[in-house]
């Protein structure tokens, strides 16, 4: 894992190997130690598992090593840093004018619907009676997206809402993947 680039502003790019997307950071001091402020994820496609992958703990053990460490309080200084450190001040100036631009004129939620215990008013979902067995799959395929965004257990909800058993649930959302109404599930994922 090594440092790309950086900028006075705290910006950097850091390249850590068998790690797919570019990962851009801004450094920020905090009682002493440099940690990790924000964090900019480039990717054609990003999923759980590269998120999970980017070791934050030792991005920030990285930057509060000696070399690293310095250059940084160097840039933050307006000191020119070392030469192996290429600076891309105006870039990541434009970046820090982007998120400073969008956070400003974008409310931030007060509480997530699962966080606070407040679900959707959907309707639950009931036994197919076999009259139009496409709508009912695009019903359940509704459903289940909707409970995605409020729990990481979407089946036992739906089935608790239901009163049907979590496995009746799971056919269900089985068979509208395969009707194509939902997308094909990854393996080791739950849901």
């Amino acid at each position: 894992m090594y440092v790309q680039e950086t900028g006075a502003s705290g910006w950097l790019e850091v390249s850590v190997p068998d790690v797919v997307p570019r990962i851009l950071i801004k450094a920020v001091e905090k009682d002493g130690r440099w940690v990790v402020g924000n964090l900019v994820v480039v990717s054609d496609a990003l999923d759980s598992a590269t998120l999970k992958s980017i070791p934050i703990a030792r991005i920030e053990s990285l930057l509060n090593t000696r070399t690293v460490g310095a250059a940084l309080t160097a840039r933050r200084s307006g000191v020119a840093g070392p030469d192996w450190l290429p600076s891309h001040e105006a870039e990541f100036g434009q970046l820090d004018d982007a998120l400073a631009r969008y956070l400003a004129n974008s409310k931030r939620p007060d509480s997530s619907p699962s966080a606070s215990g407040v679900t959707s008013q959907r309707e639950p979902l009931s036994r197919p009676d076999g009259s139009d067995p496409d709508s009912f799959y695009r019903q359940v395929a509704e459903t289940y997206n909707d409970a995605v965004r409020e729990t990481s257990a979407p089946a036992k909800v739906l089935a608790e809402e239901a009163g049907v058993p979590t496995t009746t649930v799971h056919r269900w959302i089985f068979e509208a993947r395969r009707r194509g109404f939902l997308p094909p599930a990854r393996k080791g994922r739950a849901g």
